[in-house]
């Protein structure tokens, strides 16, 4: 991947995400995966709020449960809130019978465009 021009370079959190000519390569910390653009069969993004409407139904809870200690249930759940809020986007890459996914906020927008420009 050295002798390629890189395209496209991206981190989310501990994870780069570097689009050459050829191919979509993501490191992370013990992690490394490179995809060739053509074994790219689909790339899916979504938005994932499984664990706000978990971080909502315990805060709930906790607001039931304030007399007894339930502030730091509501505590917790805000803080769920607001992660998963940042991070509700899921990028799914299809690839050769596997996937690989990436969770983070709105630049997975920007990465999935670019790896469909260079596949299609």
């Amino acid at each position: 991947m050295s002798s390629e021009k890189v395209k496209y370079q991206m981190t989310i959190e501990k994870t780069t995400v570097t689009i050459t000519a050829n191919e979509v390569v993501v490191r992370s910390k013990g992690f490394l995966q490179k995809i060739s653009l053509k074994n790219i069969k689909a790339i899916e993004i979504k938005m994932e709020l499984k664990l706000m409407v978990l971080g909502i139904v315990l805060a709930i809870l906790g607001l039931i449960l304030y007399k007894i200690g339930g502030w730091l249930i509501t505590l917790f759940s805000i803080f769920i809130i607001v992660d998963s809020w940042k991070r509700r986007f899921v990028l799914t890459v299809y690839f050769d019978g596997k996937a690989l996914r990436i969770r983070d906020g709105e630049k997975l927008k920007i990465l999935a465009s670019k790896i469909k420009e260079l596949t299609s």
